[in-house]
């Protein structure tokens, strides 16, 4: 499923690229701005297109075209790329149009300092192309993102490229290594597990991933304890279907075969409930009819088995999801027709087992060697170079460290010299804009709040508001009695809402603030939060161990993007960076 837009806070992505359907594609040619939404910033955009996207699809392409138009007007590269992304999203089943808007995406923020968005844009196209069964190109997607990911440092798109791969492995039939993937990434998992529904929900989206790992690789013991682990967990019951089916397949296991024909119909119609596609894949789908046939024919209805493997089969023409494990598919069903002496059905499925056993073998040989070399052998050299860092730091010889990455890794080396001063010249520049920001005394800070802005964009003088004394004065008397009482660190606050509070209309709120602080009301309220942030990053150290959403969400913003993106125009560094700075100066 495609990352979520801008929070990428939806449910963990796995091989899988969802679209919604929506009555109008791509940018429209020549699109003007409505009147209506000229005055949205990018935030408003993101927040209405996330809402119609689910809501009201058919209002979605107006928000998406707005916000991209909004980037080009202002020549804002990484906005040009989301708008691009956005548009990706507006797509079913139009392969070719997605990817187009996120090579469109890609290639706009190829050249910006940015390794956060690449990411997120080489992550869904590896979905898409396993979508369709390319796994050669998904993999190379995921292995460009990987690059990214860890660049950036971030361990979320990192977690989902390992969940991502981990799968591949497994179709390869590499069951330990994709186990070994599977349990980092539930060991991640469950740092967060119970944080929010998303986090729970991606948690039991692991484990269903390594139950079924586990029964391909026979480890039947270690499969049933997790399933019952998943089967326990919270009050997250929309997947408790998936689990169903595997202690359904552990009932047939223990030839216990009327209990898991019970548990396997029981499941079966929660497969095609709208609401669920997000918690299976079409593997689940299919071990289910094959399970059910097996069951059958263990219970000697081979009629009825050979429907249901029939049902297995129509499902597997249309996945892109093949393995070794469903050949036992083919083979059942031809031996059932020629059991009953059906000559033309037997030779069709005969064809279509060597078909299977064709696309199984160049799956296998391409995608074998390409995970071993671009994947798992980088994968070796960084943990060797690694270790090679550890043990020259034991013995304080960086000569001897030198010698050995020359001897060992020569290429190596140069890259990561190159990555070196790169980022020593990033650090350095960000760390002289932090001393430049840190000159500013205390009351320096809070006049840029209080105060109009040097270059003030509001009227000049009272007249030309058309506001009274009286009201300006008591709209004044209020914002004072807000900004002390941080009630900007609210969410989802609007021009509405706290004029509502204030006793007056939007239109005197918002002009008397441009009159009082010289900025518009989301430029104020903005100034406002960043300036709570970092006065608390500087005085409280509870405060300075949180996590950058949580930052956000005390300071009133909903996402840690939009947090970071104005952090870093007031103060000129993201706050991360400013965090350690801080810390640095306190010890």
């Amino acid at each position: 499923m495609l990352l979520r837009f801008k929070d990428y806070l939806g449910i963990l992505v796995v091989n899988t690229f969802v679209f919604i359907t929506v009555h109008s594609f791509g940018q429209q040619q020549n699109f003007v701005i409505p009147d209506s939404l000229v005055n949205y910033d990018y935030d408003q955009l993101d927040e209405k297109f996330n809402y119609s996207f689910t809501s009201d699809p058919k209002i979605a392409p107006l928000y998406a075209n707005t916000y991209l138009q909004k980037g080009i007007n202002e020549n804002d590269n990484i906005q040009r790329a989301w708008g691009n992304y956005m548009l990706a999203h507006l797509h079913q089943n139009v392969d070719e149009k997605a990817l187009l808007y996120l090579d469109k995406a890609i290639s706009i923020s190829r050249n910006e300092d940015d390794f956060y968005l690449p990411a997120i844009l080489y992550i869904n196209k590896g979905a898409l192309y396993s979508a369709k069964g390319d796994l050669k190109q998904a993999l190379d997607n995921y292995i460009i993102a990987n690059t990214y990911a860890e660049k950036s440092k971030n361990y979320y798109h990192v977690n989902i490229l390992k969940h991502n791969i981990s799968l591949i492995k497994r179709k390869l039939g590499k069951y330990e290594e994709a186990i070994s993937l599977l349990k980092e990434c539930l060991k991640f998992e469950e740092l967060k597990k119970d944080k929010s529904k998303r986090d729970s929900l991606s948690y039991l989206l692991t484990l269903s991933e390594l139950v079924t790992t586990y029964r391909y690789n026979n480890q039947h013991d270690a499969a049933s304890v997790l399933n019952k682990k998943a089967m326990d967990f919270g009050d997250y019951r929309e997947m408790d279907f998936v689990f169903q089916v595997n202690e359904g397949i552990f009932e047939y296991q223990k030839s216990n075969y009327d209990g898991a024909l019970t548990l396997l119909e029981k499941s079966l119609p929660y497969f095609y409930i709208p609401e669920n596609e997000y918690f299976f894949e079409s593997y689940n789908l299919v071990d289910t009819y094959l399970y059910l046939s097996k069951t059958y024919r263990a219970m000697s209805n081979a009629k009825l088995a050979n429907v249901f493997y029939k049902k297995t089969d129509s499902i597997l023409q249309l996945s892109s999801y093949k393995i070794p494990e469903n050949v036992e598919v083919y083979s059942d069903i031809v031996g059932y027709y020629k059991s009953i002496d059906d000559t033309e059905n037997q030779l069709f499925y005969i064809n279509r087992l060597l078909s299977f056993d064709s696309i199984l073998d160049k799956d296998f040989q391409i995608i074998n060697k390409k995970i071993t070399n671009d994947y798992d052998t980088p994968k070796l050299i960084a943990e060797k170079e690694e270790l090679i860092k550890s043990i020259n730091a034991k013995n304080d010889s960086y000569q001897g460290l030198i010698l050995i990455l020359v001897r060992t890794l020569g290429v190596v080396l140069i890259i990561s010299i190159g990555l070196f001063i790169y980022y020593y010249k990033k650090r350095k520049k960000d760390k002289q804009k932090f001393d430049l920001f840190m000159k500013i005394s205390e009351n320096e800070l809070k006049e840029s709040v209080i105060k109009p802005l040097l270059k003030n964009n509001g009227p000049t003088s009272l007249a030309e508001t058309g506001l009274s004394e009286n009201i300006l004065s008591r709209i004044s008397k209020k914002l004072e009695v807000f900004e002390k009482n941080s009630g900007f660190a609210e969410l989802n606050i609007t021009t509405n809402t706290m004029a509502k509070s204030f006793e007056t209309n939007t239109k005197y709120l918002s002009k008397s603030i441009q009159h009082i602080k010289g900025k518009s009301f989301i430029q104020y309220i903005n100034d406002l939060r960043i300036n709570h942030a970092i006065q608390r990053i500087k005085t409280e150290k509870k405060f300075r161990n949180y996590t950058i959403k949580s930052m956000a969400n005390e300071s009133g913003f909903s996402s840690s993007q939009s947090f970071s993106t104005h952090f870093r125009k007031k103060t000129g560094v993201y706050p991360s960076f400013f965090i350690k700075q801080i810390m640095n100066v306190k010890n």
